[in-house]
Formats: structure tokens, C-alpha cells, sequence
């Protein structure tokens, strides 16, 4: 503790700070003195937030958020995982059981390996951005004080805001708190530990939790063979609702089944019923995506005709294909629908019985 507070009262020790930060780590420091050192560092960045909101109160150039693209693509990455393991799951499935009887399941890539095509994008925004205005809340009070680090201390002239050495989220996560490859259990179960309580201080200063920490937190979970947590934190709402979170969960469903209800029940929370669809079409099921369509609601879902109509036409049973066929015909009245659907008109099984008449 006494080290870290050394640190951070002097100038450009940033990488320093970081390494003895992972020293602590690798030596399993104990909880209580970690949880300690989150606390000042959660204070020492809430504080940098609320002198960055004064600044832009004051006038100063509006913060351009680079979260946004970010964590736009880092879904794109967990959901692209999605599809390709949902319409390759079958196959490798088949291939393993051909050649040893037993079947396994596929598991996804790391927290490391899928953030590792953003990261780049990520640093570049970072330092184009600085600190970002929609990543905390600031609480009308002044953060209160340690026994060992005082943040009334940093209020003279010689550590102004910007001179100051703290951590955001992403340093934490990507630098401290990632574990490596082939790290053991016990290690992973620790960070675990760590994880959860950085989640508690950023919730008690009322900043507000990036995806980051959450991705983290489901990547050990599922290092450590314990996706079944998920349950309980999802319910006590320790991990937020996010379409981020929700594609990260349907790309580990190979290796937890539950994470694809899971993130269906998260979409619906927050109004994502087109990725819904979408995950409906991606494993075949036709009929909850008509079903999902046909619910009334006040904006019209949004939906791709020919792809839904080409998962029907590659269904075992030829029924199918009538039904959601005769359903889109009362349903669909712009030109443009009409040739769609007679595309699928000669794909009708005639035993099913004869097609509307557009």
C-alpha cells in the first residue's frame, strides 16, 4: 500500500505502477490489501473524471467517445464467432463422433485471441479521446477519504489532472487482471476474486462498469468451468444488460448451452429482438422467428424475407416451408416481397397442399 502511494504521487511511473501491480498478482497478494489498492485507484480515476467534467462545463472542447465504435466492434467479433460456430457446430460434432465415438464440445476463442483485431482500434481511440464522458457517472459528493491515500492531497498546482498517474478499466483489465495462456485454475478463480471486487469499487464510486470488465469476468468464468455463476450475477445484477455481453454469450454456447438462453432472455430486456431473429435463423428455428414476428409491438421488427424463407425450404419436414410461405403471403404486400416469394413458389411440395394465390 505504501508503495502504491509512493507511485502515484510522481510523475510518468504509469508502466512502473503496472508492473508491481502484476508482481502483486502473480505472488497472490491477499485480498484485502488488493481490494485496498482498487479502492484508491476507482478514487483517483473518479477523480480525473469529475475535473475532466468540470473542464467541459467550463467550456472547454467537447470529449469525442471512441466506447462506442469499440464496443461496436468487439460485438461484431462475438457474434461473427456465433454464426460460425452455430452453422459449423454440426459438423465438427458429426466428424468427432465418426472418428471416436464421443463428442465434445468446441470451444470459443479466448478473451485475449477476440480482442485482439479491436485492441488496436481501441489504443488509437484512447489517445484521440481521452478520458470518456458517457463511461461515468458522476455522484454529487466528494470522494471519500483513506487512511493512506488522500485525494485533498493532489489539489496543489504541481499535480494537475492531466499530470496525474491513474489506471482506467481497460488498463486494468488488459494489463493487470488478463490471465495468460495455460494459466492454472487457482490462479484464474483468484482473479476471479479480483475482478468482482474492481466491480464493486467502480459501483460504489458510481462510475459506470465498461464491457471490458464484464468480458473479462465471463472469460475466467469459463476458464475456471463455471458459467453456471453467470445465473446468480446476471440476477443480482452484478453483469449489466448490453448487446456486447449478449453476443459474447451466444459465441459460448458450444461450451455452456444455458449462455444462448441466457442472452435471448438479455436481448428481449433490451428491446434486441433482430438479433433474436437473426439467432433463430442461425440455428433453424423457423417457426420461433414467424412466431417472434407475429407479436404486436409498436415498431415493426424489422426482417430479411428471402433468408427466412431459404432456412424454411432447408428443413427436413416440407410442411414447414408451406406454412411460413402462406404466412409471409397474407402478410407481405410490397412488389418487391411478392417476387421473393415467388422464388419459393416451385419449391412448394405438392402432398403439402396447394400455395395461396397471390
Amino acid at each position: 500500500m505504501k508503495l502504491v502511494d509512493f507511485i502515484l504521487r510522481r510523475e510518468g511511473t504509469k508502466p512502473l505502477l503496472i508492473s508491481i501491480l502484476q508482481s502483486a498478482i502473480l505472488e497472490k497478494e491477499a485480498l484485502m490489501t488488493m481490494s485496498s489498492i482498487f479502492s484508491i485507484l476507482v478514487k483517483l480515476l473518479s477523480r480525473v473524471y469529475q475535473d475532466q467534467a468540470k473542464r467541459k462545463r467550463a467550456g472547454s472542447p467537447k470529449l469525442v467517445s471512441a466506447r462506442s465504435n469499440e464496443t461496436q466492434l468487439q460485438t461484431i467479433e462475438y457474434w461473427n464467432v456465433f454464426l460460425s460456430t452455430t452453422v459449423h457446430h454440426k459438423k465438427k460434432q458429426s466428424s468427432l463422433v465418426e472418428s471416436s465415438g464421443t463428442s465434445s464440445p468446441v470451444a470459443p476463442p479466448s478473451f485475449s485471441q477476440l480482442s485482439e483485431s479491436t485492441s488496436d482500434v481501441q489504443k488509437e481511440n484512447r489517445r484521440d479521446s481521452g478520458a470518456l464522458e458517457d463511461d461515468f457517472v458522476l455522484l454529487e459528493k466528494s470522494a471519500p477519504k483513506t487512511q493512506v491515500f488522500n485525494l485533498e492531497d493532489l489539489d496543489d498546482q504541481s499535480m494537475k489532472s492531466n499530470e496525474l498517474v491513474y489506471l482506467d478499466q481497460e488498463d486494468i483489465c488488459a494489463q493487470i487482471l488478463n490471465p495468460k495462456e495455460g494459466e492454472s485454475q487457482a490462479q484464474c478463480r483468484y482473479l476471479i476474486a479480483l475482478v468482482l471486487d474492481l466491480i464493486r469499487c467502480l459501483t460504489s464510486e458510481t462510475l459506470r462498469v465498461k464491457s471490458c470488465v464484464f468480458q473479462l469476468l465471463i472469460d475466467l468464468l469459463r476458464r475456471t468451468n463455471s458459467l453456471w455463476r453467470l445465473h446468480q450475477l446476471l440476477h443480482n445484477r452484478v453483469i449489466e444488460d448490453s448487446f456486447h455481453i449478449a453476443c459474447m454469450l451466444l459465441s459460448l454456447e458450444p461450451v455452456y448451452q444455458p449462455c444462448y438462453q441466457i442472452a435471448l432472455d438479455m436481448l428481449k430486456r433490451i428491446g434486441g429482438e433482430e438479433l433474436i431473429l437473426s439467432a433463430f435463423l442461425a440455428r433453424g428455428q423457423v417457426i420461433a422467428a414467424v412466431n417472434l414476428i407475429q407479436v404486436p409491438r409498436q415498431r415493426p421488427l424489422k426482417y430479411n424475407l428471402h433468408d427466412i424463407l431459404a432456412v424454411a425450404a432447408k428443413d427436413d419436414d416440407p410442411t414447414v416451408l408451406f406454412f411460413v410461405y402462406n404466412f409471409f403471403v397474407k402478410l407481405c404486400t410490397k412488389p418487391e416481397d411478392t417476387k421473393v416469394l415467388n422464388k419459393f413458389k416451385t419449391k412448394l411440395n405438392p402432398v403439402s397442399g396447394p400455395p395461396t394465390t397471390i
